[in-house]
């Protein structure tokens, strides 16, 4: 109810793999995307015209997910097994440079938990509050190692619009990021009445799954010494250090300018009381 609070009509469009959001978001096909920071400096990169409005996730959910019998504790200790891993992800350029990778088999990550579960010395890419799970419910014990424990820390699950619809429509912009952080803050308060919506419109997703996702979840979201009425916020300081970790990995020039890349006007802090 959010959204119609706001006198607004909103149609939301499945995106995942395969969805072009930053391209339909960017020509003005769609008003309003959602995707990760470091997205939207790549887009701009390419002279795609995408604003940040707001971060969902201070942190990132990204994590190497490995067997607690491989012994692999730490980023360190990471060698001698196989790592199935995106092609073209900043993070993975960024582990590579860093020289995480160097005692480690790369192999393509297909999207699957199967090559994990059958094998004890394969790792993958994860999200922390969802292939976990998935792993652990078939008799897996998975290890998770944080890229942002790192340093490579981009936003998450940004709110992203396009320069024009921002200068065009202020008001509108500001009644979505409204919406939206009102929406993500009850459901970090009650997530079971979204968790029963969402099973209820995919029954492939337990109950139990997304409990676990939101308890995961809410740690991203608002982390120690971030209070709720700033859910959403973002700092100049990030968005300076993702730009120098993009152009040290040769994703983006020197000569970008992140500040074209977000807006912090609408980030005020929101009423929390009921």
């Amino acid at each position: 109810g959010f959204f119609k609070d706001e006198g607004l009509q909103v149609k939301i469009e499945p995106g995942g793999p395969g969805a072009p959001v930053v391209q339909n978001v960017g020509l003005g096909r769609v008003a309003f995307g959602v995707g990760n920071a470091d997205q939207i400096l790549l887009a701009r990169e390419q002279q795609i015209p995408l604003v940040a409005l707001m971060a969902s996730m201070q942190n990132s959910p990204r994590c190497l997910m490995v067997h607690q019998e491989s012994g692999i504790t730490s980023f360190e200790q990471l060698k001698g097994i196989k790592l199935a891993l995106g092609a073209g992800k900043s993070f993975a350029k960024f582990l590579s440079q860093d020289g995480v990778l160097k005692d480690v088999q790369v192999v393509p990550y297909t999207g699957s938990v199967a090559p994990f579960l059958a094998d004890t010395q394969f790792g993958q890419q994860a999200y922390v509050f969802s292939e976990p799970y998935v792993v652990e419910q078939r008799g897996a014990h998975p290890v998770c190692l944080m890229v942002s424990d790192l340093g490579f820390n981009p936003y998450s699950s940004i709110l992203f619009t396009n320069e024009e619809l921002l200068k065009e429509k202020p008001e509108v912009v500001a009644k979505i990021v409204r919406a939206v952080r009102r929406g993500w803050l009850a459901y970090l308060n009650d997530p079971e009445p979204v968790n029963q919506k969402i099973q209820k419109d995919n029954p492939e997703m337990n109950l139990e799954a997304l409990s676990y996702g939101a308890k995961a979840i809410a740690d991203l979201c608002l982390p120690a010494g971030l209070a709720k009425a700033d859910i959403g916020t973002m700092t100049d300081a990030r968005w300076d250090e993702l730009k120098q970790q993009l152009t040290e990995i040769e994703l983006v020039s020197k000569d970008l300018s992140p500040g074209q890349s977000y807006s912090l006007q609408f980030l005020q802090p929101l009423e929390t009381s009921p």
